[in-house]
């Protein structure tokens, strides 16, 4: 039996989504509204052909990408190059991840995807949640000390992750929008529309505006599966196991389409 319920990210991994954080989107969008430039307003028809994550991780992730003790680093390096996936793929983020951020005395909204940093050993990536499943795994008693006993169920979760290796400053004022210095980090990946706010407010109600990315693969030996583990506790007595798939890429186009009409209202492209 499946079960819907948010994405819980490893223990390592810190969504930088505070109230701070969203003060200083709405501010830079400000700051940066000279560059709109840059990203096309055009309303047109989508023309581009949106890809299945699921195809998209399991076609990549079936592969190996450790080095075998058999083969030289030249010859891993044209192993993995040979299984990078070519062309741009387009992926619709789930209205699940999709925050919006309104500010009225600018008439504008920003669709964003959040971003979550997440950190490796010594290394810190950026990555945006596409996907997300959960399954229900079991039950089983649980007791503490003084004998107080619950029964705890296990979530099977599996996340599907894009991992961005052109963040932050490549990208062009006005799609990228950032925390202040102290943090220094992206908050959300997207772009902002000229809307008044009466059909702004029934688009977020309605969460019918989507962000797409379009991006390449990047390098694989960049690519990287994760375990997801919470344990359960008597106060919250459900557990949750599984695996994160972070795929590499480099980000060459946004748009954000209405899902009603299929329009794209707004694009920028690399």
């Amino acid at each position: 039996m499946k079960t819907t319920m948010p994405p819980v990210m490893p223990s390592s991994r810190i969504a930088l989504l505070s109230t701070v954080a969203f003060a200083s989107l709405i501010i830079c969008a400000s700051a940066h509204s000279g560059s709109s430039n840059l990203i096309d307003t055009r309303i047109h028809k989508a023309e581009f052909k949106l890809t299945s994550p699921e195809k998209l991780f399991s076609k990549v992730f079936a592969a190996r990408f450790s080095k075998s003790e058999f083969e030289t680093e030249a010859q891993y390096r044209t192993r993995l190059e040979q299984m990078r996936p070519s062309g741009t793929y387009f992926l619709l983020i789930p209205s699940t991840s999709i925050r919006y951020v309104y500010r009225a005395e600018l008439q504008r909204l920003v669709v964003m995807a959040p971003q979550v940093l997440s950190i490796s050993g010594l290394n810190t990536y950026s990555t945006i949640t596409v996907a997300s499943s959960s399954q229900d795994a079991g039950k089983f008693p649980m007791q503490n000390a003084f004998g107080a006993t619950v029964e705890a169920s296990f979530l099977k979760q599996r996340l599907l992750s894009l991992e961005i290796q052109n963040p932050p400053r490549p990208f062009p004022k006005g799609v990228v929008w950032q925390a202040g210095s102290d943090i220094g980090s992206p908050v959300g990946l997207g772009l902002p529309v000229s809307i008044p706010p009466a059909p702004a407010e029934r688009i977020v109600k309605n969460k019918s505006y989507g962000l797409v990315v379009g991006f390449t693969v990047a390098d694989l030996t960049h690519a990287r599966q994760e375990g997801i583990g919470v344990p359960p506790t008597l106060d919250a007595p459900i557990g949750i196991v599984g695996d994160t798939f972070n795929l590499p890429i480099n980000v060459t186009y946004l748009a954000v389409l209405d899902r009603s009409t299929n329009n794209v209202v707004a694009s920028w492209h690399n």
